[in-house]
C-alpha cells in the first residue's frame, strides 16, 4: 500500500491488519519523488478485534 493512502490504511487497520515494514522509495509517481510502500499483514491472532467475528468460536 503507498505510504500516502491513509483510507486503505484505516480499512486495513479496521479488519486486524497490521504494518510489517516500510520499503522506502519503492513507488516513483509521475509528479511526486519517491514514495514508501507499507507492507500489511494479518494473523490469525488478530481475528477477536474484528468487528465482526467471521469464524465461530467453540
Amino acid at each position: 500500500m503507498r505510504e500516502t493512502n491513509s483510507h486503505a490504511r484505516r480499512l486495513y487497520e479496521k479488519f486486524g491488519f497490521v504494518e510489517e515494514g516500510c520499503l522506502q522509495k519503492r513507488i516513483l509517481l509521475p509528479d511526486n519523488p519517491f514514495i514508501a510502500d507499507i507492507t500489511m499483514a494479518w494473523f490469525a491472532l488478530n481475528l477477536r478485534k474484528l468487528p465482526y467475528h467471521p469464524i465461530h468460536q467453540f
